[in-house]
């Protein structure tokens, strides 16, 4: 009974990491041959050792059920090496579990002289299979590409509850959120790269402690002000991750604003913001990317779908809609291949009408465009996500911009922003 369950239960547990593992990678990644590929491992040496019951391959049945527990001893101590932080003690479990099934397995075949022969022969796969299985949940290096620029010293004045920009905007200094109103309309924009979660080790940050895994908090530290009525730019300064630098002012009428942050060291995490517009007061929004200027994209609702942007290895730039939530495959709804070093432009429409135009200069050339470990289907790691809060036409809707993150797809594995300096040059402007 014991070994049939043990059998029962690998085979129950491999399918369902097959269900819930997302699918899509070519057979050079190694999420294709975890994820799609080994979960029938279990399978068959099911097969195998149902055979094996019968007299003629009764030999078979003691090294078959060996490979259980080497397999989990040994990649109890490769996910301890691998991620001392993330694993702590919890590797104990698996691996006293599996040498007391190892005793068993001594105590019940020690008279039936198994072959040593056939005990090393499916020995070792079990042990490289248990050692090597938990590096490849391990995220890859940074292939995020900070511009790099020093932070401008920003002199300390006295700090006022609002600044008004023009006569449509004005910033709240204490995170560095910037409102632009058009009549009924309010957009809303963060431009600070911010990290969501973290692991300390890359693992999924599902593993990570509380006290491990807190979003960025941000707190000012100083502000100036240069120049006088139209021409007067704000510089605000902050401490978060490392630091952080706001200059926003009027250009041509339009908010013009530069936001540097900056990483002391490589961060992994499955969800970061590297700007984020919020907008309410619209009766129905839709976003047209500068890419593909003539196909206005409508958000979906909270519960639909999702839709998202994002720009791959070769520069080409696609909008594309999710078979279920955020997992694929996925349906691509318009594409366009921008010249390179070209700005990110959207316009925001409500109903048909123009209200909002968008313009990021930096964010196409600082994302990862790295494969996605989470999406598959050659999503890459950054993404422009849309969404509406409410299911409603007129719920508020919120466009997050990625550099690198796992939220689109299944699970909650890290991956790496590189150290460095961010910017994040954007323009506003309200269509009239």
């Amino acid at each position: 009974m014991l070994w049939s369950t043990l059998l029962a239960g690998h085979a129950a547990g491999a399918a369902v990491w097959w269900w819930l593992m997302p699918g899509g990678f070519p057979s050079s990644s190694r999420e294709y041959w975890m994820n799609q590929v080994a979960p029938f491992g279990p399978f068959v040496i099911l097969a195998l050792a149902i055979a094996a019951r019968t007299r003629s391959g009764e030999r078979l049945f003691p090294p078959l059920l060996l490979m259980f527990p080497l397999f989990w001893i040994t990649l109890a101590i490769s996910a301890r090496l691998t991620f001392p932080v993330s694993i702590g003690s919890v590797w104990m479990l698996p691996f006293y579990v599996s040498v007391a099934i190892g005793a068993l397995w001594v105590r019940q075949f020690r008279h039936n002289k198994p072959s040593i022969v056939l005990c090393i022969l499916f020995g070792i796969p079990a042990l490289l299979a248990g050692w090597t299985m938990p590096p490849t949940q391990r995220a890859l290096d940074p292939a995020t590409a900070p511009e790099g620029s020093a932070l401008p010293e920003v002199a300390s004045e006295k700090v006022p509850g609002l600044i008004r920009v023009g006569k449509d905007a004005q910033i709240h200094p204490a995170d560095g959120r910037i409102v632009i109103r058009s009549g009924e309309l309010v957009l809303t924009v963060q431009p600070f790269l911010s990290i969501g979660d973290r692991s300390l080790d890359r693992f999924w940050t599902s593993f990570s402690a509380p006290e491990d895994s807190k979003p960025t908090t941000r707190k000012l530290t100083t502000v100036a002000k240069e120049g006088v009525k139209e021409a007067a730019r704000w510089k605000l300064a902050y401490h978060d991750e490392d630091a952080s630098v706001l200059d926003v002012g009027l250009r041509d009428g339009a908010i013009d604003l530069d936001a540097r942050s900056r990483l002391a060291h490589p961060v992994y995490t499955h969800l970061d913001r590297y700007a984020e517009l919020a907008l309410r007061g619209h009766k129905k929004l839709s976003v047209a990317f500068s890419f593909a200027p003539k196909q206005r994209i409508d958000v979906p609702p909270a519960k639909g779908p999702a839709r998202f942007a994002y720009v791959d290895a070769a520069g080409a730039c696609h909008v594309v809609e999710a078979a279920k939530e955020q997992r694929g495959p996925f349906t691509e709804l318009a594409s366009g291949s921008p010249p390179r070093g070209a700005a990110l432009g959207l316009v925001l429409y409500d109903g048909d009408a123009p209200v909002f135009r968008v313009t990021l200069e930096d964010f196409l050339a600082q994302a990862s465009k790295q494969p996605s470990p989470s999406a598959g289907w050659g999503v890459p790691m950054n993404s422009i996500e849309l969404a509406r809060v409410g299911d409603t036409a007129d719920a508020p809707v919120l466009i997050g911009f990625s550099l690198a993150g796992t939220q689109i797809g299944r699970g909650s594995q890290s991956v790496g922003l590189s150290a460095g300096t961010y910017r994040n040059r954007m323009t506003i402007a309200i269509a009239r």
